[in-house]
Order: C-alpha cells, then sequence, then structure tokens
C-alpha cells in the first residue's frame, strides 16, 4: 500500500469485497454468512466515509439505500435463528415462508444486477478521492471519537428512547470500523478499544433484533397466524429488551 493513499486502499479492497458477496445473494439457498459479510463491508464503508470524508454524502447514501435492501433478510435470519421451533412451530413455519417471499421479490437476478452496477460505479468514485490524512490525524480523529462513544454509552438506561439508542449504535460503528482500519493497517495497535466496541456493538445487536422482533410480532398478519404464541413471546421479547437496555455498557 502507498501510505499516502492508505485509506483509499483499505475502501477499495473493501467495496472489491462487497462487490463478490453481492453476486452469491441472489441464489436460492442463499449463504447467511455470505449476507452478514455483505453487510458488514458496507458498514465498513460508510463509517469510513462518514467519519473521514463528510463531504462525500452522495456515495453514502448510495450505499445506504443498497443496505436497506438486506435489512429485512438479516431480520428474518435471527429471529429464525433464536426462535425455538418447537415452542412456536407456527410461527417459526410462518418466518420462513415470510423471508423466502421477501428474497424472491427483491433480490433476483434482476435486482443483483442493479445493484453490482451501482457498487462499481462507487469503487470508481472512491478511487477518486483526494486523500491528505497523515497517521497521527487518523489515530486522532478515531480516539476522539472512540471516547465520545464510551460517554454516550455510560449515559445510557431503560428510559432511552429506540431513537437516541439508534444514534449511539451509528456512533459506536464509526468506532469500530476506524480502529479496525489502523489496527489491520498496521498504524497503530488498536486491539483493546476494538474489543470494547464489540462488546458493546453485540449488546447493541441485541436490543435491535428484539426491538425487530417485537415490531413484526405486533403486525395483525402475524398474529392470525398464531396468536397465541405470538402473545406469549411478545410479553418474554419485552421484558429481554428493558433488562438489556439497562445493563448495555456491562
Amino acid at each position: 500500500m502507498k501510505q499516502l493513499s492508505i485509506l483509499n486502499n483499505y475502501l477499495l479492497l473493501t467495496i472489491k469485497n462487497s462487490i463478490k458477496l453481492l453476486k452469491k445473494l441472489d441464489k436460492k439457498e442463499q449463504n447467511i454468512e455470505d449476507l452478514h459479510n455483505f453487510r458488514l463491508n458496507i458498514r465498513k464503508i460508510r463509517s469510513l466515509l462518514n467519519l473521514f470524508f463528510k463531504d462525500k454524502k452522495s456515495i453514502n447514501l448510495k450505499l445506504k439505500k443498497i443496505f436497506l435492501k438486506t435489512n429485512s433478510l438479516r431480520e428474518f435470519d435471527i429471529f429464525i435463528k433464536t426462535l425455538s421451533k418447537d415452542k412456536y412451530p407456527n410461527l417459526h413455519k410462518k418466518i420462513i415462508l415470510e423471508r423466502k417471499k421477501y428474497l424472491k421479490k427483491y433480490w433476483n437476478k434482476k435486482s443483483t444486477k442493479k445493484y453490482l452496477k451501482k457498487l462499481k460505479r462507487i469503487k470508481n468514485k472512491i478511487s477518486k478521492i483526494k486523500y491528505s490524512y497523515s497517521n497521527q490525524e487518523l489515530i486522532k480523529i478515531t480516539h476522539n471519537h472512540f471516547e465520545e462513544s464510551i460517554d454516550l454509552a455510560k449515559k445510557i438506561d431503560a428510559k432511552y428512547s429506540n431513537k437516541k439508542l439508534h444514534k449511539i449504535r451509528i456512533h459506536f460503528k464509526k468506532s469500530r470500523y476506524s480502529l479496525e482500519f489502523l489496527e489491520n493497517c498496521h498504524i497503530s495497535n488498536e486491539k483493546n478499544k476494538i474489543k470494547i466496541c464489540k462488546k458493546v456493538q453485540n449488546n447493541f445487536g441485541e436490543i435491535q433484533d428484539i426491538r425487530n422482533q417485537i415490531g413484526y410480532l405486533k403486525k395483525s398478519k402475524i398474529k392470525k397466524c398464531s396468536k397465541k404464541e405470538c402473545k406469549k413471546l411478545l410479553k418474554n421479547k419485552k421484558d429481554e429488551l428493558n433488562k438489556l437496555k439497562s445493563n448495555i455498557y456491562e
């Protein structure tokens, strides 16, 4: 890597990985890990652009639109993975069916081809971004952002709104992916900070997953599928959510 373009090269490598993974997402037997890694790569690019290249909002917006199309698939996957087939058989079957319908509608060969074209155009734009940061500047910006993330997380309690939690979650994502960039490119040793970010992010992830599941269970068409199952699971999920909110930074 050339020292003056180390961040650009890192971004380009990440988007190349995204393109490779995207080509696999229109398959009927879609690999859950491919979907997860695709989302992870897009999040990395968006976080780094947002932190170091704030003027590149148009690129970030295009990436966001592609990313949003994967949200429902990931939510279905998490729900299916955590839902007991024995305790909630009707609900389990219904969610698997809903995922198949969504995949067929939004992740066919035509849509994948469209997203590939967009990613390739974005890759070209990233290659032309002018880069002027020194290594020390990269470290300083990243560390300042990390400290802000920690301060925000320490203030969280069970009364925090979903909107506030989401903002803090995004803040932590930027911290984690910028720290991983510094670590992976051998600019500085960030293992301990990355470990902290991952732990807090996992807690945020659990909260987000449960919130999504509560919203899904409240849908009338799902209730009709199995009212008794939904009522029981809904209560359990609400209890889990309040507990997680109170312990997000422990």
